[in-house]
């Protein structure tokens, strides 16, 4: 006695697969573009971040000209303030760090 399956019972399946298939390719293509948008925005955060850190750093060592300029950054309340908030309410930057090359 042969058992098989009916062809409604094949489509069923075959029409399962494809909306399956369906749904896994649109839902990889949709975490793609959301991942490529979070690091795109993560950078822009960034640069913003950085642009804002080298002009308070600009005018902290422009208002005292005479001095080192590694103790005036050091010592400059405002400029800590600014990289305390930027690292404590950024959710994708982890540390601020000022060097000189």
């Amino acid at each position: 006695m042969k058992i098989g399956f009916g062809i409604r019972f094949k489509e069923a399946v075959a029409v399962s697969l494809v909306a399956l298939t369906l749904v896994a390719v649109t839902t990889a293509v949709h975490l793609a573009q959301l991942t490529r948008v979070v690091v795109e925005e993560a950078g822009r955060q960034a640069q913003l971040v950085a642009r804002q850190i080298f002009a308070q750093s600009s005018r902290s060592i422009l208002r005292g000209s005479q001095r080192d300029p590694q103790e005036l950054l050091r010592g400059d309340g405002e400029l800590r303030g600014f990289l305390d908030a930027s690292v404590g309410y950024s959710p994708h930057l982890l540390y601020v760090l000022i060097a000189d090359r």
